[in-house]
């Protein structure tokens, strides 16, 4: 007869005393985690590798991303209230199409963007 035991009981199990095993069926054996990639499904019968410098390039809407909230003349600005702002720039030659005209503008008029960075 089997005996039932409370929760308490049996010792707590963590994820690291579990490992997870990948195994690769078409050629049945275990693989690891270098050897597997990522990768796009374009059709049921075609899938297209991505590397990791395939992803670099990929302008991901939530990754660095600034939400400007207002534009406001620069004498409007008082260095005090503000304490320390940040001046930003693109990062990757991807964002400088959107950055530059954004910059010239507020250059040319005299005005600085109040944003949120993400």
């Amino acid at each position: 007869m089997s005996q039932r035991h409370a929760g308490s009981d049996f010792p707590r199990v963590t994820s690291r005393e579990i490992p997870t095993r990948k195994f690769c069926e078409l050629e049945e054996r275990e693989i690891g985690a270098e050897e597997i990639g990522k990768a796009d499904e374009v059709s049921r019968d075609t899938i297209i590798a991505i590397t990791g410098e395939d992803l670099a390039y990929l302008p991901l809407p939530t990754a660095k991303a600034i939400e400007i909230a207002s534009f406001v003349p620069y004498r409007d600005i008082d260095p005090i209230r503000i304490g320390e702002g940040l001046h930003l720039a693109p990062d990757r030659q991807i964002a400088v199409k959107p950055y530059t005209p954004l910059r010239r503008a507020l250059d040319r008029n005299s005005k600085a963007a109040v944003a949120r960075f993400a």
